[in-house]
């Protein structure tokens, strides 16, 4: 649902899905993103791992848990319109 909120306010996204990621570990995640140059978007506590190893990355957005689908899509709205590649690049944004 907020990938579906986000592409309504033209953010550009892509899902694991679109990249035939389904399943893939954290690692390979990482890796296409950065090989992209897309910042990662998740809820998933393990990439804060990944980065705190200091695993190079083009930059996570990390949802909070219980953060709601309408405030995760406005931040993230916020966020792309006002954070470009080297801002993001090895760093973490907790949304929201």
């Amino acid at each position: 649902r907020i990938v579906a909120g986000l592409r309504r306010r033209d953010v550009d996204v892509t899902t694991a899905a679109d990249e035939g990621l389904l399943g893939a570990s954290d690692d390979q995640h990482l890796a296409r993103a950065a090989a992209r140059g897309r910042v990662v978007m998740t809820s998933d506590r393990d990439f804060l791992r990944l980065v705190d190893e200091g695993e190079r990355h083009p930059g996570v957005l990390f949802i909070v848990p219980k953060t709601t689908v309408g405030a995760a899509v406005r931040a993230i709205a916020i966020a792309a319109q006002v954070l470009d590649a080297p801002d993001m690049e090895d760093r973490v944004e907790w949304i929201p």
